[in-house]
C-alpha cells in the first residue's frame, strides 16, 4: 500500500514513521429528471393525429456529480409488451 513517510523534527531529535491514508470513495447515483411519464391518444386520425402513427415522445435530463456518468444508454427499437410497439431511448 502506498504511503508517506511522516518527520517530526526538532533541534535535537528527528523521528520519522511511514503513514498510509485510505480513501474509500462512494459511487453517488445519478439523478434523473425532466418529462417521465406521458399520455397517448388512439391512433383514429381525429385531432391530426395520422391514423397508423401512435407516438408519444418526451424529454429526460440527467445530472451526476460523479465526473463523466451523466448520460443514458441507447436502447434502439426495444421491443414493447406483448408484441405491442417499440421504444427508443438516444443518448442525446
Amino acid at each position: 500500500t502506498p504511503g508517506h513517510t511522516l518527520c517530526a523534527c526538532t533541534t535535537y531529535f528527528r523521528y520519522s514513521q511511514l503513514v498510509t491514508v485510505t480513501i474509500h470513495g462512494t459511487n453517488d447515483s445519478a439523478v434523473i429528471g425532466g418529462v417521465s411519464t406521458d399520455d397517448v391518444t388512439e391512433d383514429n386520425g381525429a385531432d391530426g393525429i395520422v391514423a397508423g402513427n401512435l407516438t408519444a415522445d418526451g424529454l429526460l435530463t440527467i445530472t451526476d456529480v460523479d465526473a463523466g456518468e451523466a448520460n443514458f444508454t441507447t436502447q434502439a427499437a426495444t421491443a414493447g409488451s406483448n408484441g405491442y410497439g417499440t421504444f427508443t431511448l438516444a443518448a442525446d
